[in-house]
């Protein structure tokens, strides 16, 4: 390349060089002339006014809880029932539902957790050997109680009260016209004598969703053998079984 055209290219490198800087050395960064637009470069944009925020959504949602129950029996301790007292009356033994106000504990317990309304209905039978025979039986119902906090075990409510005068009354599984005064609602079940027949239970309104129902039973040594419901012979040795049976059932 000669001499004469390196020097135009360099001065042209030049210019353009200077021109460069002075264009960025305009502090709007732009170009010449009258129209000058100048930025403010300090200050980030605030996005709650340039983009529209803020924004809010909404939504909506639930949790089901299922109708539920749960009941068990704890059965009372067995009986013990001796021969006759020496002046003939039937050897007998039993067990009391409360010592006070409290559930005896060797009494049997019905107890139940619900948590909507629903009725509970409860049927027994007589003691019962292994030829068949039955003896006298007899039960007692306690309190029906009930709790609202479960936070606080012990702090039971009063509810529904059973027992009438002595509180024992007498059942059969053939036949349930004793009369007595004791049994609440008596009829002839699948088994034997339905002792509660649909007793509403309302969590809601009246009631705790924990309930407690202690049982009293009684045994006497005497049996039916000519079937005109009247316990009058001795009941042979051996074992005798009873069963409750408590159910619950939605409220109609």
């Amino acid at each position: 390349m000669s001499r004469l055209m390196t020097g135009i290219l360099l001065v042209a490198l030049l210019g353009l060089t200077a021109g460069m800087a002075w264009a960025q050395g305009r502090p709007d960064g732009g170009v010449g002339g009258s129209d000058i637009i100048t930025y403010d470069t300090t200050t980030p944009p605030n996005p709650s006014i340039d983009e529209g925020f803020p924004l809010e959504a909404t939504a909506t949602f639930k949790a089901h809880v299922l109708a539920y129950a749960h009941l068990a029996i704890d059965p009372p301790k067995d009986l013990v029932v001796p021969g006759d007292h020496p002046a003939g009356t039937p050897g007998e033994d039993s067990i009391e539902p409360l010592v006070g106000a409290d559930p005896n504990p060797d009494a049997g317990l019905i107890t139940a957790e619900v948590n909507t309304n629903c009725q509970l209905s409860v049927e027994v039978t007589e003691f019962k050997g292994g030829l068949g025979e039955r003896i006298w039986t007899e039960y007692s119902l306690g309190t029906l109680s009930y709790m609202v906090d479960n936070s606080i075990p012990d702090e039971w409510l009063p509810g529904t009260v059973f027992k009438v005068d002595d509180g024992w009354f007498q059942v059969a599984d053939i036949t349930n016209d004793f009369g007595d005064a004791d049994m609440t609602s008596p009829s002839q079940g699948q088994l034997g004598t339905v002792v509660i027949s649909n007793l509403p239970i309302d969590p809601v309104n009246t009631q705790g969703r924990y309930l407690r129902l202690p049982f009293g039973v009684k045994a006497k040594n005497r049996v039916d053998i000519d079937g005109d419901y009247t316990y009058e012979t001795l009941a042979l040795a051996g074992d005798y079984t009873a069963t409750m049976v408590a159910t619950l059932t939605a409220a109609p």
